[in-house]
């Protein structure tokens, strides 16, 4: 079954051109809206479906976005233009939780795919939990695995507590790019269906400028993937310098980028997401954000210029 439908959702929360799905959490902090009208495409849906109506839950705080899954904390995938509903195994309360992503999207569905949700804690013991969605080892559990590398770029290797601890990731190509508190790169892989780390980056990602404080977000922009920092230079809640890197697959290395072409990215509170921007109808080459206490609206980062201004959207 294939359809266009359109729908209206929150500009941090938005891709072009893919179905929003999300994961539902019961109770969860309320989002400043920001509208735009977009139309989704869905391309099927491939997992056991419970008509429900979306309206009937309460706002909900979204965690991050992949694939064109829409991510809140819980124990469902949901998606709003089909209202079909699809239950995940309950998360345990007593583990953190920072973000979700998934290894690669999960449509077209064929029996013999490989699907994960990973979920980084933003700790190392456990470091990462993740979920088989599809595949042929699938489990219905939540698997825990806990980190005993040692940062390489902590400041005293020695002690057991600069074991990594990941605080952002992004499934792309069927492996998890993840980087750690300390800026370090790890991938990690689906070996006989467990997830492991299989590789470091060398160098450290950290922007190019000195600041009180910066955000980082990674996204898939054109078949790349993409470092955003929000850089705070004079004060720790307001953004005033923008940076965006690409990654090197091959060598694990972040080159700088100073031009995005056709994409623009758009960074809410809690994730990234890449448009075409004419298709989308913003500016091109240009990254919109939200200041750190959301206070302040959205603002633009034009990469030509090199300047900001508040952003004019609707």
């Amino acid at each position: 079954m294939a359809r266009s439908s359109t729908a209206t959702c929150p500009i941090n929360s938005m891709r072009v051109d893919s179905v929003p799905r999300h994961l539902l959490q019961g109770k969860s902090a309320e989002n400043q809206p920001h509208i735009f009208n977009i139309a989704f495409k869905h391309l099927g849906f491939w997992y056991c479906k419970s008509r429900r109506d979306f309206y009937r839950y309460p706002k909900l705080h979204f965690l991050g976005s992949s694939h064109g899954l829409l991510v809140a904390k819980g124990d469902h995938l949901w998606d709003p233009v089909v209202r079909a509903l699809c239950c995940i195994p309950p998360w345990d309360s007593r583990n953190p939780f920072m973000c979700a992503v998934l290894s690669t999207s999960p449509w077209p569905y064929t029996p013999k795919m490989e699907c994960f949700v990973l979920v980084l804690t933003g700790i190392s013991h456990p470091a990462f939990v993740f979920y088989q969605v599809s595949g042929v080892e699938k489990t219905y559990a939540w698997i825990k695995e806990d980190c005993t590398i040692v940062d390489p770029n902590c400041s005293n290797p020695s002690e057991r507590r600069h074991f990594m601890r990941f605080t952002n990731a992004i499934g792309f190509k069927g492996k998890f790019y993840a980087l750690s508190l300390q800026g370090t790169l790890a991938v990690i892989e689906n070996i006989d269906s467990h997830l492991r780390i299989t590789a470091l980056g060398k160098k450290r990602a950290i922007p190019s400028v000195s600041s009180l404080h910066f955000r980082e977000f990674m996204v898939e922009s054109g078949e790349e993937v993409l470092l955003v920092f929000l850089i705070c230079k004079t004060s720790s809640s307001i953004v005033d310098a923008v940076e965006v890197y690409r990654l090197e697959t091959d060598k694990l290395r972040w080159i700088k980028m100073e031009n995005l072409g056709d994409q623009a990215l758009f960074s809410g509170s809690n994730c990234c997401m890449s448009v075409s921007a004419s298709k989308a109808g913003c500016k091109r080459n240009c990254v919109y954000y939200t200041h750190r206490s959301g206070d302040y609206g959205w603002w633009v980062y034009d990469l030509d210029k090199a300047t900001i201004s508040p952003a004019q959207l609707g």
